[in-house]
């Protein structure tokens, strides 16, 4: 099969103000950029390539982009005055970086579908929010930015929990025209944000708690990826604490402080949103969502999600089916 290689350039053309198609892409995929407001661009990477390829892509000074992928597995190459960075794109994955005056190669294989979000910012996007140095403790580059004018290199990998993920698959299916598409954008495009930027910060600790060192940070943090990892048969308190080699008093304490919930009130959490996610994705019919989720029957997963959402899980599976916006109440994410 011909593998076919595509260039364009995504630096942000300041003259344009609507949504508007890329030139030149491969065949059965589109790329559209959006200019939302100043400094902030929204890109829509989504089809399923008819023959395998790669796609290159240009900055300048500028952006800082926060990538999200949501389906396909795609490999990049970014070369850039510093040398050159290579990592693999998969569900999931979420991406904090800045490469100036670089070159990045996407190259993906045929008839895999292929969806992914990304929103390019500048300096002066973040001056409307900034008032003082410090106030993204996750991002020092950006006091750098307001500082010089433009961003140093970064790369960061986040996974993107089931809050990202549902914001980023509502960017590609707006269900909006006009003015109004273009507020859902932004407002979808600020969340995506604001929730990278508190992935990304330091915890946080209740008053009067004391903090936990750096290593039992990452322990608590080691607890949270093996109970995410495994739904469908979580371990016990005292398996997970083992695991995470602490004492099980002390990893649920972690958790209340880091996570706002105890181990297992997270593990419910977490199923409830993950669920949401794949209710978005149409992976699955809601039978087969309660069990890879963990729930011990369809009854019992669709009350936890009412109780948790306010709606019954059919009724959202036919919003989400129509297209149509609603309204759940997030609650504190996981």
């Amino acid at each position: 099969m011909t593998r076919r290689n595509t260039h364009i350039s995504l630096s942000p053309p300041e003259q344009h103000h609507t949504s508007e198609k890329e030139p030149a892409l491969p065949e059965g995929m589109t790329l559209q950029r959006v200019k939302l407001r100043r400094g902030l661009d929204l890109i829509l990477v989504e089809g399923k390539p008819l023959q395998p390829g790669s796609l290159t892509m240009e900055t300048g000074e500028v952006p800082f982009e926060f990538s999200f992928h949501l389906s396909g597995h795609t490999h990049y190459t970014v070369n850039h005055d510093k040398g050159e960075l290579c990592f693999t794109g998969h569900p999931g994955l979420g991406v904090a970086s800045a490469f100036p005056r670089s070159q990045a190669t996407m190259t993906f294989a045929a008839d895999l579908p292929i969806r992914m979000v990304a929103l390019h910012v500048t300096p002066a996007f973040f001056r409307d929010y900034l008032e003082a140095p410090g106030e993204t403790p996750g991002y020092p580059e950006f006091d750098q930015a307001m500082d010089q004018g433009s961003f140093p290199h970064c790369f960061k990998t986040i996974p993107a929990d089931p809050a990202m993920t549902v914001a980023a698959s509502q960017l590609l299916h707006c269900p909006y025209k006009g003015v109004g598409k273009k507020m859902f954008y932004e407002s979808r495009a600020l969340d995506l944000i604001a929730m990278q930027l508190d992935a990304s910060a330091p915890p946080s600790f209740g008053k009067g708690a004391a903090p936990f060192t750096p290593k039992e940070l990452d322990r608590i943090q080691k607890a949270r990826t093996h109970l995410s990892r495994n739904l469908e048969n979580p371990p016990t308190l005292a398996e997970l604490a083992k695991t995470a080699g602490m004492n099980h008093t002390k990893l649920n304490r972690g958790f209340k402080e880091v996570y706002g919930t105890t181990v297992f009130g997270y593990l419910r959490r977490y199923r409830l949103n993950r669920s949401r996610t794949l209710i978005e994705s149409g992976e699955m019919n809601l039978c087969e969502i309660a069990y890879a989720t963990g729930f011990s029957s369809p009854s019992h997963f669709a009350k936890a999600f009412l109780n948790h959402f306010g709606i019954q899980p059919s009724l959202y599976l036919k919003q989400v089916m129509a297209r149509q916006t609603i309204s759940l109440p997030q609650g504190p994410q996981p």
